[in-house]
């Protein structure tokens, strides 16, 4: 565990063994790609849908609009971060439109509001015209399609095991802001996600980073199967229906998307998604006593 730095979990994989996690502990998947590949092509108009959290609904914060351009972007979502936690969360979004690259900014920041202590490191980009490292060149190569990823690792801290995560934004189907925001509308008009904004994406991805750090992927999605149970279907169709298709995908993606319904959504997310948040957040705030 060399003294506090990085202890490698796991190698760099899109599945991950839910026996070898049970195992281990409290880690989620470390590589979670939203995958939108079904949905490229042109949607409805684009909407906000974001609840206020740090203002009100439908703004974009003023550090955050102000920038000009990407180093700009980077500067003022690193200062709202060290605002926000006191801490240092490193932030590139080099590669990104920028309008694109704002609203990933606004959703990294609205849910460091609501989870000042989530164990988020750094918010990076891969892709075409990222400024290229190890870690985005493995995404590139394992991930090429995805529009973000979060990478999970553990570090010893105090004597406790600390689950961390980076954020991972692709450059790359975000180039064309028109095309990407066209494909999140329809992804979300055909019930495969419960957003169809850039900020919801960026929301989705921090849901992941709660579930990394609480362990609690599988407390939240049984709760939706006892649900289902009672309801008399089949849990993936009962959460594509109160929550959405990729929802039911796996455990992980349905905590993910039950926070971004939540968050996004705000008092319209469904009772599904509310239960899950709940769970979730119950789980952040006992660590942090812990």
């Amino acid at each position: 565990m060399n003294g506090g730095g990085p202890v490698k979990i796991s190698a760099l994989r899109a599945r991950v063994d839910d026996e070898e996690l049970r195992i281990r502990g409290i880690l989620d998947e470390p590589w979670k790609p939203t995958d939108f590949r079904g949905h490229p092509h042109p949607g409805q108009k684009y909407k906000h849908g974001w609840i206020p959290i740090g203002g009100s609904a439908g703004d974009m914060r003023q550090a955050l609009s102000d920038a000009k351009d990407i180093d700009e972007l980077n500067a003022a979502l690193a200062g709202e971060a060290k605002r926000i936690t006191g801490r240092d969360i490193h932030a590139d979004l080099s590669g990104l439109d920028v309008d694109v690259a704002r609203e990933y900014g606004e959703g990294i920041a609205r849910g460091l509001e609501r989870f000042p202590d989530a164990t988020l490191t750094g918010v990076y980009t891969y892709g075409p015209g990222s400024r290229q490292s190890k870690a985005g060149s493995e995404m590139q190569r394992l991930h090429p399609d995805a529009s973000a990823v979060t990478q999970a690792y553990g570090v010893m801290e105090g004597g406790r095991f600390i689950v961390s995560s980076n954020i991972y934004f692709n450059a790359g189907p975000a180039a064309d802001s028109a095309a990407f925001r066209a494909g999140r509308e329809q992804a979300h008009a055909d019930g495969f996600l419960v957003t169809g904004t850039p900020m919801g994406t960026a929301l989705h991805e921090f849901g992941h980073v709660v579930t990394n750090q609480t362990g609690s992927k599988r407390t939240v999605y049984d709760s939706a199967v006892t649900d289902a149970e009672h309801a008399g279907i089949a849990p993936s169709a009962y959460i594509s229906r109160h929550v959405s298709k990729y929802a039911s995908s796996d455990m992980g993606e349905f905590a993910a998307e039950a926070f971004t319904d939540v968050m996004s959504n705000g008092s319209a997310a469904s009772a599904t998604s509310e239960s899950a948040f709940q769970i979730l957040e119950a789980a952040y705030k006992a660590g942090k006593r812990a």
